[in-house]
Parts: structure tokens; sequence; C-alpha cells
């Protein structure tokens, strides 16, 4: 299944839009990088983050998650 249709599925279950769901999801992350809360960059590094202050995305935050996964696998 694309992000999209995952954030479109998770905006529907909530009322709420599909920006909604990635702003909040974007905000999420930042403050878990603010705070130190997790290790946003796992093993990929910073280098492949595109925001400011090598924030990833929500896609590469995902993208990171699945990864280390894998990697536990």
């Amino acid at each position: 299944m694309r992000m999209k249709n995952i954030y479109a599925r998770i905006a529907k279950e909530h009322g709420v839009t599909v920006e909604e769901v990635e702003r909040d999801m974007q905000e999420a992350i930042n403050h878990a990088h603010k705070n130190n809360v997790i290790d946003l960059h796992g093993n990929t590094g910073e280098e492949n983050t595109h925001n400011n202050e090598n924030v990833p995305s929500p896609d590469e935050f995902i993208a990171l998650i699945i990864q280390e996964l894998k990697n536990q696998s």
C-alpha cells in the first residue's frame, strides 16, 4: 500500500484531512528529534534526510523504521 493511501485511510478514520495527518506526524517527529527521544537517523545516516536540521519527513521516518525492523529480523 502506498503512503498516500495509508495517510488517506488514517485521515478518513479520524475525520481529518491527509494534510492534517502528515502535519501531525511531522510535529511528532520534530518533537522526538528535538528531545532526543529516539535515533531518527537509524543506520542510514543523517545525509539521507532532506528537511531542515536533518529531521526526516514522515515518509523518510517510516522508511527508517521499516529498515530497522528488517535489520532486526
